[in-house]
């Protein structure tokens, strides 16, 4: 039996609370942790230390921890944590200043957990963006040591995408966007990053949410320099609305062949599930994955809300998925592996080669569903929106059939009619009240 107190390791670092919200790993396994303390007054960013057994590394500041405040009666937040090549470690996140507003700032610390006095001002930089609310939430490293953060800022007025591009020494890098700074607004209403990914190219691919009508998943890519890659969706820029109540990605990676996954929540209007989504490197949907480009997954009980907020790509490719589950009592962790090509038999078009018809669709009590095929003793299957068989019928024979309503509820469902090991008609059907 594994004992799991043994496996677990808690680490008080204020006098109140404390929240971790990044993890980095080095190079030489020891686990970097990032997040804020409360001392009793204000917030500071607080960066804990690990060895590979879990212990606190005490070559880290002595005890394995290190608080940062920026001035007296402010507060600031770390979302977000990287180590550079050289053991450097670079946390990202917010500063809030005696005016309440939020500003994005940036740490960074010797591998000793000093602060690094070449970058910035004494190891900080504070960034403004707009008057107003500026936040960071995800850092990466480019390979030439330049730093890119990004995340939103909010004039009170319409929330953007925003993104930043450091030098190594802390400066904005005015060969991106000509000031270090890129602000794109999608819908001129509520837009935000939460996720950062470089490619090999040099290319940055951000991804979070733009809302109209509700939240769709939004994924901006540019070029070196800032501006918005047109090879991209024609425009940079790729909203994706899966007919849910919203969609808000927390995550994104690429693989390594250049495909991109984002992951998040799914609300169908009920409850929240987790939602992994992969697009082509042009920014279309790619459809040998999942239902259409993705799949959710329900993680918890059936009334549980699953929200995803980080993905991690093992070496034999297969996908990691982690967030939370909350049942309304109590939030646990909860994680899911995904295999690299997720292709369920209902999607699968490899033996395809008919054509057919469903009229009417929508329907609300009963449509009729031709095909251009004699079938002997076909099945036809009907999954839902989670991909879970609803409905079976079997020894079909022609080449139509009438399919009823019964008791499925108005919504948006898969059919597919096989016969043997062979795929006659796969389509979706949307019935209607």
């Amino acid at each position: 039996m594994i004992n799991k107190k043994q496996q677990t390791h808690t680490t008080a670092i204020g006098a109140t609370d404390n929240k971790a919200h990044a993890v980095a790993i080095q190079s030489d396994g020891k686990i970097v942790l990032a997040g804020y303390s409360y001392n009793g007054t204000d917030n500071n960013f607080a960066v804990a230390r690990y060895n590979t057994d879990g212990s606190l590394d005490n070559t880290f500041d002595a005890d394995g921890m290190v608080t940062t405040s920026f001035e007296l009666n402010s507060n600031g937040r770390a979302f977000a944590v990287t180590v550079q090549a050289d053991g450097k470690i670079v946390v990202a996140g917010y500063y809030t200043n005696v005016d309440t507003d939020r500003d994005f700032a940036l740490v960074r610390y010797n591998t000793n957990g000093s602060l690094d006095n070449t970058f910035g001002s004494g190891g900080i930089i504070t960034t403004v963006i707009d008057d107003g609310v500026d936040e960071a939430q995800s850092v990466v490293i480019r390979n030439d040591g330049k730093i890119v953060v990004v995340g939103y800022s909010f004039d009170f007025t319409t929330r953007v995408f925003t993104a930043v591009r450091y030098n190594i020494d802390g400066s904005l890098d005015n060969a991106f966007d000509s000031d270090g700074i890129v602000t794109t607004s999608i819908n001129n209403n509520d837009d935000a990053a939460y996720s950062a990914a470089l490619q090999p190219d040099g290319k940055i691919v951000i991804s979070g949410y733009t809302s109209g009508e509700t939240y769709d998943f939004a994924i901006i890519r540019y070029n070196i320099d800032g501006s918005l890659d047109n090879s991209f969706d024609r425009d940079g820029i790729v909203t994706t609305d899966f007919d849910a109540s919203s969609e808000i990605s927390y995550a994104i990676a690429i693989q390594t062949d250049g495909k991109i996954l984002a992951a998040g929540d799914f609300d169908n209007g009920i409850v929240y599930d987790f939602i992994l989504v992969r697009y082509k490197t042009n920014g279309t949907l790619d459809n040998t994955f999942g239902i259409d480009g993705y799949v959710n997954t329900e993680m918890g009980a059936s009334s549980a809300e699953d929200v995803a907020t980080c993905i991690a790509l093992q070496s034999d490719g297969k996908i990691l998925v982690a967030g939370n589950t909350n049942d309304g009592s109590d939030m646990d962790f909860a994680i899911a592996r995904y295999n690299s090509e997720i292709t369920s038999g209902i999607h699968s078009t490899a033996n395809n080669y008919t054509t057919f018809n469903i009229l009417p669709n929508p329907f609300s009590t009963k449509t009729v569903l031709q095909w251009n095929y004699s079938a002997q003793s076909a099945t036809l299957s009907i999954y839902n929106y989670f991909g879970q068989s609803v409905k079976e019928i079997n020894n079909i024979s022609g080449e139509t059939i009438s399919l009823s309503r019964d008791n499925l509820s108005s919504g948006f469902y898969f059919i597919q009619l096989m016969e043997g090991n062979k795929i006659i008609f796969i389509d979706k059907i949307i019935i209607t009240d």
